[in-house]
C-alpha cells in the first residue's frame, strides 16, 4: 500500500484517532515500546542516550517525515521479506532493469568496494548530520561503489529490511514483538563508519531511522516450505564453513537430514515455548497452548509461525 506501516494496526490508529488525548497517550505507548525495543536489540543506535526517549535530545525524531522535501532526492520504499526469500535477488534484478542503485538498512553487509564503510543513502552533509543528531541513520546504498551502477534523481528507491522476529534457533520471547517493536526492527540494520574520517580502524553499530521516511512498501512472499528448507541449506553451509563436524555427523543435506535437525530444534526449546504459553494462559490467552498441542509434529514450526 501507498503507507509502509499502513499493515501494522498500532500505527495506522496512531494516524487517524482525533481525540487528543487518546492519540498523545497512544504517541507515549508508543514511545516506551521503542524504547523497549531498543533495549532488546542488544545495542543502542548512535545518539541514544540512557534515559532518553528515542533519539537524543528532545527525545523526538520531529520533522521528519520526509527529510528532504524540496530536493530531487527520490524517496524510500521498504521490500519487507523474511530472510532467504529471494530479497538479494529481487534487488538484482531491480539493478539490472533500472542501472540505479539499491538501498539496505544493512549498510555492514554492504560496503563501498573503495572505501569498504557504508554509504549513507542520504549523502547531503546537512541533511545526513541533521539526522544522526536526531539519532536517526539509514538506510545505505547497496552495492556501493559498482561502476554501472548510479543513483536515480526521482521515484522511488526499494530498501532491503527483514525486520524483527526472524532468529533461526531462538525462544519464543526473541521472535514475539509488539507492533511498535515490530515497525521500529523495520527501520533497524548496522553501518561501518569512521567518526568524522579521523579514527584509524572503522567502527561497526547498530543503527536505527525514523520510520516515517519510509513512503511505500513491497512485501516480498515466499512459501514458507520453501523458505524453511532453504534455511536450512544456509545452515548447513555454516555447518560445513565453520567446520562444525558433531553437526555434519547428524544432520546431511538430505529429507532424513532436515527431518532431523528440524526435531532437535523443536525439543531444543519445548520447555521454554511451554513456559511461555502457560504465562500466556494465565492472562487470560489459551490460543498458544493448544496451538503447540496442533503443532508439536509439525518439522521446524517455529520458522512457520515466524
Amino acid at each position: 500500500g501507498d503507507d509502509a506501516v499502513g499493515s501494522r494496526q498500532h500505527w495506522t490508529k496512531a494516524n487517524t484517532i482525533i481525540d487528543a488525548e487518546k492519540a498523545a497517550a497512544m504517541e507515549k505507548e508508543a514511545e516506551e515500546d521503542a524504547k523497549a525495543a531498543i533495549e532488546r536489540m542488544g545495542g543502542k543506535p548512535i545518539g541514544y542516550k540512557s534515559g532518553d526517549k528515542v533519539g537524543t535530545g528532545d527525545g523526538k525524531w520531529k520533522g521528519m517525515s520526509d527529510p528532504l522535501p524540496d530536493s530531487p532526492y527520490p524517496r524510500l520504499a521498504w521490500l519487507l521479506s523474511f530472510p532467504n526469500s529471494g530479497t538479494s535477488y529481487t534487488m538484482k534484478l531491480i539493478e539490472t532493469a533500472t542501472g540505479h542503485h539499491v538501498a539496505s538498512n544493512y549498510g555492514d553487509h554492504n560496503l563501498h568496494k573503495v572505501t569498504k564503510l557504508s554509504e549513507p543513502f542520504f549523502d547531503n552533509e546537512k541533511v545526513f548530520n541533521d539526522m544522526r543528531q536526531r539519532g536517526s541513520i539509514g538506510p545505505f546504498i547497496a552495492d556501493a561503489g559498482g561502476k554501472k551502477m548510479t543513483r536515480t534523481d526521482s521515484g522511488y528507491v526499494i530498501t532491503k529490511t527483514h525486520c524483527g522476529g526472524y532468529c533461526f534457533k531462538c525462544a519464543p520471547k526473541k521472535y514475539t514483538l509488539t507492533d511498535s517493536e515490530f515497525i521500529l526492527k523495520c527501520a533497524s540494520g548496522g553501518w561501518v563508519y569512521k567518526d568524522d574520517f579521523k579514527s584509524v580502524e572503522p567502527i561497526t553499530a547498530k543503527t536505527v531511522y525514523d520510520p516515517k521516511i519510509i513512503q511505500r512498501s513491497v512485501h516480498l512472499i515466499r512459501s514458507p516450505y520453501d523458505n524453511m528448507v532453504s534455511r536450512y541449506h544456509l545452515e548447513h553451509n555454516h555447518m560445513e564453513r565453520f567446520d562444525r563436524q558433531k553437526d555434519l555427523a547428524k544432520y546431511d543435506r538430505e529429507r532424513a537430514g532436515f527431518r532431523k535437525f528440524c526435531k532437535d530444534l523443536n525439543k531444543q526449546y519445548d520447555t521454554e515455548e511451554q513456559e511461555f504459553a502457560l504465562a500466556a494462559k494465565k492472562n487470560g490467552n489459551d490460543k498458544l497452548k493448544k496451538a503447540l498441542d496442533i503443532v508439536k509434529d509439525v518439522p521446524c514450526y517455529e520458522d512457520l509461525f515466524k
